[in-house]
């Protein structure tokens, strides 16, 4: 009898260990997943945001400035009359969870900023 209350001890044991391992497993996975959802709302985001440029500015050039430089994700090259390129916006979107607002921020140093006719980007939080 002795024997078998150990035994099944030691399964507890093993079953609480198992149990332990599966949970750091899973918030490992949680951990790994939550930058990859964050970069897939950012990126539709920046789809809204061109999407909603294409339709406001039908004359002006707008494109993804390609992922990873530093400065913006989207330049608007406004044009005036229809072919004439007389200036560049830089458009930045950023997705926290906080409250929703915009704001115009100095350019920064990236690759990106040197496109643009004036020094500034749209910073657009939501």
């Amino acid at each position: 009898m002795e024997q078998l209350n150990e035994e099944h001890r030691l399964r507890l044991r093993e079953r609480d260990e198992q149990l332990r391992q599966m949970k750091a497993q899973i918030d490992e996975l949680k951990r790994r997943a939550e930058p990859t959802a964050a970069g897939l709302r950012g990126e539709a985001l920046e789809r809204d945001i061109e999407e909603l440029l294409r339709d406001h500015f039908p004359d002006d050039l707008i494109e993804p400035v390609k992922s990873g430089a530093r400065g913006a994700d989207i330049l608007q090259k406004i044009r005036f009359p229809r072919d004439r390129e007389c200036g560049a916006i830089l458009w930045e979107s950023k997705c926290p969870r906080s409250l929703v607002r915009a704001r115009l921020v100095e350019g920064t140093d990236g690759s990106a900023s040197k496109k643009a006719s004036w020094p500034r980007v749209l910073s657009v939080s939501s």
